[in-house]
């Protein structure tokens, strides 16, 4: 976040959070496609996005965020190491581990 005379130049968008066992994550739309496919790193097939929630918190050491696309039940896991303002034609939600959420980057447009 960058605070500038009172100006919030930058905002993080947090959704809903999702409780699963003992981790939270909170529904953002601070990515883009684009910069979540370059974090990005396994893929399954699940049928609930808690089992995606599940999957990630069992690969804790690769994974601290998650995109479950219902239409087509896929879950894509990934490492995140910083949040961005993206522009509303290329934001995309995921979840992020709330751990984790408040110490990775944000990235600013402007």
């Amino acid at each position: 976040f960058v605070y500038n005379g009172g100006i919030i130049l930058c905002a993080l968008l947090v959704g809903s959070v999702t409780p699963i066992e003992e981790r939270m994550y909170a529904l953002t739309y601070n990515m883009s496609l684009t910069s979540w496919m370059s974090f990005r790193n396994h893929e399954r097939k699940v049928n609930k996005i808690h089992e995606c929630a599940t999957g990630c918190m069992d690969r804790k050491s690769s994974c601290n965020a998650f995109r479950f696309i219902a239409n087509t039940q896929t879950c894509q896991m990934g490492k995140i190491s910083r949040l961005e303002d993206a522009s509303v034609s290329t934001y995309i939600d995921i979840h992020v581990d709330m751990d984790d959420m408040y110490n990775i980057d944000m990235l600013c447009r402007g």
